[in-house]
């Protein structure tokens, strides 16, 4: 759960926490917190606007990162909590501040 009042619960198709912050979180119910990287991958039916406003709130409740991915272009838009933006595409490496030392080379999000 991102907020509440009004409630805005999220659930991306790929979300990452760090063990730490997930110390004396209930079992049960949603956790009030934001994940600390989040992968949204953009279906043909989500607009513009949609994954903006998507990006603007995981961000606001304290993700780190959000990539957006794009199956038709075969890129990822990094957003960071620094308020950096950057397009990523085949022939780019991932990083985020949420998992230092991690990178993820775009091509392999699209090997078949």
């Amino acid at each position: 759960m991102l907020g509440r009042d009004p409630e805005i619960l999220r659930g991306p198709d790929v979300a990452f926490v760090r063990a730490e912050r997930l110390i004396g979180i209930p079992d049960d119910g949603w956790p009030e917190l934001a994940p600390d990287l989040v992968v949204e991958v953009v279906s043909p039916s989500e607009t513009a606007s949609q994954i903006n406003r998507k990006v603007r709130q995981f961000l606001a409740a304290g993700s780190q990162s959000v990539w957006v991915v794009y199956p038709d272009t075969r890129s990822v838009d990094v957003f960071e909590s620094t308020g950096q933006h950057r397009v990523m595409k085949i022939g780019g490496t991932l990083t985020t501040p949420a998992l230092p030392g991690f990178e993820l080379t775009v091509a392999a999000i699209f090997e078949d």
